[in-house]
């Protein structure tokens, strides 16, 4: 007789006379760091457990304020809400604030410098201006025209150019006002005004 079926043989004479003696096989799962204790009959498997720290936010005078943090807030929902309306494959919330913080640097957006802000809105208002020259921008977006009167406006107030528009409106375009342009025109007009703003004009 071979030693393994010998082996085998006395094991079940001795599980006739006592079941308990040799205990069926036990898988035990644990997830943490406790100690275990089995016997020769028991399979221990481990899942490891990872924690992560948690990272926390503590924005301080060095940071962008409540207020700045609002205005930003509001343009990620101007840009998110545009690229619904002209784009096939609309950016998400998501995408936008990772879009910005890799701009700016910082993990999370609470964490942009005070002297950044800027650079973050200026972000923000060129991609809004983008997505404003889409073919599609006229037709799809609402008060499109008077959205771009708006910025025009508000950046000649602060460029103290008005003059300096009107100028360009009648050796350009033979217009007094913008209402005469074209969509394309205005377009145009207001790629103008905002190189203006780059430059410091």
């Amino acid at each position: 007789m071979s030693r393994d079926r010998r082996k085998e043989e006395i094991r079940k004479l001795i599980q006739e006379d006592d079941p308990e003696a040799l205990p069926s096989s036990k898988v035990v799962s644990i997830r943490g760091d406790g100690n275990v204790v089995g016997d020769g009959n028991t399979v221990i498997r481990t899942d490891k457990v990872e924690h992560r720290p948690r990272v926390q936010v503590s924005p301080g005078d060095q940071h962008i304020s409540d207020e700045q943090a609002a205005t930003l807030k509001r343009m990620v929902g101007e840009v998110v809400e545009t690229e619904s309306l002209v784009k096939m494959n609309p950016k998400s919330y998501q995408a936008v604030w990772s879009a910005l913080n890799r701009h700016c640097r910082v993990p999370q957006y609470r964490l942009i410098p005070a002297e950044s802000f800027e650079k973050a809105r200026r972000y923000l208002s060129q991609w809004l201006g983008r997505l404003g020259n889409a073919k599609t921008a006229p037709r799809k977006i609402p008060d499109w025209r008077k959205s771009r009167y708006a910025y025009i406006h508000t950046s000649l107030k602060q460029l103290n150019a008005e003059s300096d528009f009107r100028d360009l409106l009648a050796k350009r375009y033979n217009a007094t006002s913008m209402t005469e342009l074209s969509d394309a025109e205005l377009n145009e007009v207001r790629d103008v005004v905002a190189g203006w703003k780059r430059a410091g004009r």
